[in-house]
């Protein structure tokens, strides 16, 4: 089924900018949002910021990690 190299190399191309797109997107994304709610967190003092922004933290640092890993 998978028989030339050439359509083997362009799927993986595909699956790799794929995966570039949609992690960093979603980093840079996330960079913003733990700006805002550190922001709200300090300005409100509620808790429900404060655990929502320790939850972001650790999803941005796995998620920088993932896409790190990724792109050797």
């Amino acid at each position: 089924m998978f028989d030339d190299p050439l359509l083997l190399a362009r799927m993986q191309f595909g699956l790799n900018i794929a995966f570039h797109i949609l992690f960093h997107s979603i980093t840079i994304a996330l960079g913003s949002w733990l700006v805002y709610l550190r922001m709200r967190g300090n300005r409100t003092g509620e808790a429900w910021v404060e655990r929502a922004y320790r939850l972001c933290v650790k999803l941005h640092c796995r998620l920088a990690w993932a896409s790190c890993r990724g792109s050797r």
